[in-house]
């Protein structure tokens, strides 16, 4: 099955599951450093992030995928067909869920176990300048130069300044203010079940939020 597939029966697993208290899905999400996307971010409760891995992709760089997931999601799955079902779960640590597409269907293999060891600075490589600054600000955080600051030196200041809790929740409220107004169109217009043409709506909000200088 191609990953289109995968991924639209994904948002309507997510959308049953959580109901109400889902509060976004974003596909394609840019995270470290613009340097990996996820194939499906959810917010209910968690951040949630999903790695699609179709018939037709490699599992050559799924450790270090999962490496970087690990970093920023407190929540983690592998989304996979039954070709790759074996090799998912050879790499995947035990604390990284897999899920099984069969017959369009998600069946859940293996429960993601949530990360309480997440990084600080992966956090912050999430969003961008605009927002690492006005926390700044709001902190009260002394820099001389704050509006010539570069992002990475704003990152690095402000990870000094802040703790993992007050990050990951950063995180959230950064990615709901983006993306929920186009999440919540995507509701509207999508009917009972979420069809490939559905999934261009949430894309649109889609920027570069991670790598903005």
């Amino acid at each position: 099955m191609k990953e289109p597939f995968i991924k639209a029966a994904l948002i309507d697993y997510l959308i049953e599951k959580y109901g109400d208290t889902l509060k976004v899905i974003n596909p394609e999400f840019r995270f470290a450093d613009g340097n990996r996307r996820a194939d499906i971010l959810c917010i209910s409760e968690l951040l949630e992030g999903f790695e699609i891995k179709s018939d037709f992709d490699s599992l050559s760089t799924l450790a270090g995928q999962i490496a970087n997931y690990l970093e920023c999601f407190e929540s983690v799955s592998i989304v996979t067909t039954q070709k790759h079902l074996n090799g998912v779960i050879g790499i995947c640590p035990e604390n990284v869920g897999v899920f099984l597409i069969k017959d369009s269907k998600i069946q859940v293999y293996r429960q993601a176990k949530v990360e309480k060891k997440l990084s600080k600075l992966s956090l912050l490589k999430m969003i961008g300048v605009k927002e690492v600054k006005s926390v700044l600000r709001e902190k009260k955080v002394y820099c001389k130069n704050l509006m010539s600051l570069g992002i990475k030196d704003a990152r690095e200041l402000l990870v000094r300044n802040i703790t993992i809790n007050e990050a990951l929740e950063l995180v959230k409220k950064t990615v709901i203010n983006k993306y929920s107004s186009n999440f919540n169109q995507f509701l509207k217009d999508r009917g009972h079940v979420t069809l490939i043409d559905d999934i261009q709506l949430l894309n649109m909000a889609n920027g570069e939020l991670a790598i903005e200088e």
